[in-house]
């Protein structure tokens, strides 16, 4: 196993990465606007009626204005935000079965990485320092050799970015799961904060893999 394909190994993981950036940076946007769509809904609930004293449905419909005075635009309201809450649903769903593909992409990168350790014989040393060829600073035509991380390093970075993969994976499954049951705002907010969380040491370790990409060629982490 040489630093070629240390190198291969870094810039398809670093892709991965990207493409699990741009996942997330979808399911942030959904979660927040299910939280919004989702305390807007039970504010207009509240100002219907729905199951509440009348304390609370004079309280809900004064913060909905004088909108409140035509019950059949509450209930209108009601029902598009109802609407709205479905489809954010449906859009998050669809989020977690492609963080889910990423995820097993990542998996699969692992494993080969790891197979092809396996197979390099006993007299592979997996914390020798490795070189592999890259883009110069003369142009991409101008290759230079550029140090690697070690094949230890490199399963090691692999295992941590598919065992944070899978764990936020799993965490997001329930949280959704947790919003299809119809939590009210203030677990709401409480879930979108979770949602937030990442896995532990995912930001730098995913720095210096996409840093790795970078110095061989494969674009700004």
């Amino acid at each position: 196993m040489d630093g070629a394909f240390v190198a291969d190994a870094y810039l398809a993981l670093a892709s991965a990465l990207r493409g699990l950036s741009a996942a997330r940076e979808r399911g942030d946007i959904l979660m927040a606007t299910l939280v919004d769509f989702s305390a807007r809904a039970h504010l207009f609930r509240e100002a219907q009626g729905s199951g509440i004293g009348a304390s609370d449905q004079r309280r809900a419909r004064g913060l909905v204005g004088i909108l409140a005075d035509d019950p059949a635009v509450v209930d209108a309201l009601v029902a598009k935000h109802e609407r709205g809450l479905h489809n954010l649903l449906v859009a998050l769903r669809a989020y977690l079965d492609d963080h889910a593909a990423l995820c097993r992409e990542v998996g699969d990168l692992y494993t080969a990485a790891w197979l092809r350790y396996q197979s390099a014989g006993p007299g592979t040393d997996p914390c020798e320092q490795l070189r592999a060829s890259a883009p110069g600073t003369l142009g991409a035509d101008a290759r230079e050799q550029v140090c690697v991380p070690s094949i230890a390093a490199c399963l090691l970075d692999h295992e941590h970015v598919y065992g944070g993969c899978r764990r936020e994976a799993r965490r997001r499954k329930a949280l959704v799961a947790g919003a299809c049951a119809g939590l009210g705002p203030e677990r709401m907010h409480a879930a979108a904060e979770e949602w937030r969380r990442t896995p532990d040491g995912w930001r730098e370790v995913a720095g210096f893999v996409l840093s790795v990409a970078e110095s061989l060629g494969g674009g700004a982490p």
